[in-house]
């Protein structure tokens, strides 16, 4: 999403970080920075974006 869309300025995204639904263990998973284009591994209990898709 982050290339497809939010780089060509579709799909109204914040500039901010956003869950990814890829697990990194039972604590941690992976997001998107919407801001900076960084992909990392943040722990779960923190408080992000999400925006659930059914196909891409």
């Amino acid at each position: 999403m982050y290339e497809e869309l939010h780089l060509q300025e579709l799909g109204d995204f914040q500039d901010s970080n956003y869950w990814s639904s890829t697990e990194v263990g039972l604590e941690r998973a992976m997001g998107q920075n919407f801001h900076s284009g960084l992909q990392t591994e943040w722990r779960k209990d923190f408080t992000y974006y999400v925006r659930p898709i059914r196909a891409f």
